[in-house]
């Protein structure tokens, strides 16, 4: 009996935290065995409770989600042969433009394994058997190759939808098309995955992950402003240009991706069980919210398990309070107290926003799906007094004001905050196209769509989670999958709707200024009318 409990105690660790290898610990095969074997019984149990039309209905929505995207974007972006000098164009910074996108990926890997990312382990794993006397080693490579099979295909699905958009577009064949996307898409997804293990394995602090990261993506701008191709993130780019020109280099790009996860299962035995704990327990509770469509909890548990914290002091304070304009100087006090991360990804997000719809002016209009969202993502976070507000909802009862009108008072400080970050997208927007026409239409919509941003991400935080009413379909069942739905959706296409008249204007080359302006005052309407309905918004009524 004197035995179990030396058994029982977890390895040692040293000043950094790293386990130290001792006499307990079993070997590894004999871990991999004990492995196994759980393994095989929580498949048994699983298989018991499985049917097998569970898995029928798995693969009917994974199909449907292939089919109606392609089926609603198809339209969008056409089906017309680009012309020669944008396919030059698509040749000589294609490469690189790719290149970019597995940079910032990669950069947010790293910044995820900084924080004990990426595999979200069960809390009864990290409670039994990361203490148990075995390697910590085969059990994290164990659950890493479980989450493999996911990243596949994830990249998979990707690849299947570009290849098919691109192959509308640009010159080749289909089966050429499908393969190459599928390759840089699950190539990219691969690196990603292993640039987070790398990270939370070996330890990285946040502010290495961050320095590595900038230099990645400054690496792959240089290459896209000098149109060459010497990162390995651009030659890894060329193997989704495949079917345009193939060049054998882009073959070193496929061996780096490869060796980054390989890398990362290696060193993964060094991740902190601390992180392993915290996210394990973050991480149900953000699933949990994610199946209750509670908008306002997966925005704090994200936060919570990115591990960012508002600034301890404000960057500046407001005067004495004034009783008129209490929700201005509360939410500016709030935005004083905002982390760097989060005003870079708001800024971020606002060049990606401008990204997309400098690709809308030149005629992709399926972009709009790409904008809409990005500055949705930006009023959310800009929204922040009234997300306080709802998530203490006792509070708001006690207030001598009507919750409708402590809505619309909590929306003018996002609308300042989303007109700044929309002027950096009119900015990026004229920086791509050199074009005045498409300068004055963005800035045109400037206004509104900041007003939009601001009405949506409100809508979305005071729906809150679904009501009994809302998930029976209001007394027909069939109808209750469907107002789930479009509970979601509703707020980033109100969103997308203040943005159409840059495409409305794109399709008209005689007034497209004109063509605009005559679109704002539609899209204002349906703003201020879901305004109206906010205003009528009673509190706790979800």
């Amino acid at each position: 009996m004197s035995a179990l409990p030396t058994l029982a105690r977890s390895p040692p660790e040293d000043r950094v935290g790293a386990p130290i290898r001792s006499e307990t610990l079993l070997d590894t095969r004999s871990t991999r065995q004990a492995l196994r074997t759980r393994q095989r019984a929580r498949r048994h149990h699983h298989l018991e409770d499985h049917d097998w039309t569970d898995s029928v209905y798995k693969a009917y929505l994974t199909v449907i989600g292939v089919s109606v995207p392609i089926f609603y974007l198809a339209p969008l972006l056409g089906d017309t042969p680009v012309s020669s000098d944008v396919l030059s164009e698509i040749q000589h910074r294609g490469p690189a433009i790719v290149g970019l996108v597995l940079a910032v990926t990669l950069a947010l890997g790293l910044r995820s394994g900084s924080r004990g990312g990426p595999l979200g382990l069960e809390p009864a794993d990290v409670t039994y058997v990361m203490l148990a006397p075995v390697a910590r080693g085969p059990v994290l490579r164990n659950a890493a190759l479980r989450q493999l099979r996911g990243v596949l295909y994830s990249g998979a699905v990707a690849g299947i939808m570009l290849g098919y958009l691109a192959h509308l577009r640009l010159r080749g064949d289909l089966v050429e098309w499908l393969v190459a996307a599928c390759a840089v898409c699950i190539l990219i997804a691969i690196a990603t995955w292993g640039a987070a293990l790398i990270g939370s394995g070996l330890r990285i602090s946040r502010r290495t992950a961050t320095l590595l990261g900038v230099l990645l993506v400054a690496w792959a701008g240089i290459d896209i402003g000098l149109e060459i191709t010497t990162s390995p993130t651009s030659l890894l780019g060329r193997i989704g240009l495949a079917p345009l020109d193939w060049s054998p280099v882009a073959i070193i790009g496929a061996v780096a991706a490869f060796v980054i996860p390989a890398v990362g299962l290696a060193v993964i035995g060094g991740l902190s069980l601390e992180a392993a704990q915290r996210r394990a327990g973050l991480v149900g509770q953000l699933r949990f919210a994610a199946t209750m469509q509670d908008v306002r909890t997966v925005m704090v548990l994200h936060r919570q398990l990115s591990q960012e914290l508002p600034r301890e002091t404000p960057r500046w304070r407001m005067p004495g309070r004034i009783p008129s304009l209490l929700c201005w100087q509360r939410d500016w006090q709030g935005v004083a107290r905002w982390p760097l991360s989060r005003i870079v990804r708001s800024f971020a997000l606002g060049v990606i926003s401008g990204l997309a719809l400098a690709a809308v002016w030149e005629g992709a209009l399926a972009f709009l799906l790409v904008a809409g969202p990005a500055l949705f993502l930006v009023g959310l976070d800009v929204a922040e007094g009234l997300g306080e507000e709802t998530d203490h909802s006792e509070r708001p009862a006690g207030y001598p004001h009507h919750w409708g009108d402590l809505i619309l008072h909590h929306l003018v400080v996002p609308w300042c905050c989303t007109v700044v970050v929309l002027v950096v997208t009119v900015g990026v927007v004229f920086a791509v196209t050199a074009s005045t026409t498409a300068l004055a239409v963005t800035a045109l919509v400037l206004v509104p769509v900041a007003i939009t941003a601001a009405v949506a991400a409100a809508a979305a935080l005071v729906l809150g989670a679904p009501s009994a009413e809302t998930t029976s379909g209001l007394g027909f069942s069939d109808l209750g999958p469907v107002l789930l739905i479009a509970r979601q959706v509703f707020p980033p296409v109100l969103v997308i709707l203040s943005l159409v008249p840059v495409a409305i204007a794109q399709q008209d080359a005689k007034d497209p200024v004109g063509a605009a302006f005559g679109f704002v005052p539609i899209a204002l309407v349906v703003v201020f009318g879901v305004g109206f309905w906010l205003r009528s918004r009673r509190l706790g009524v979800g």
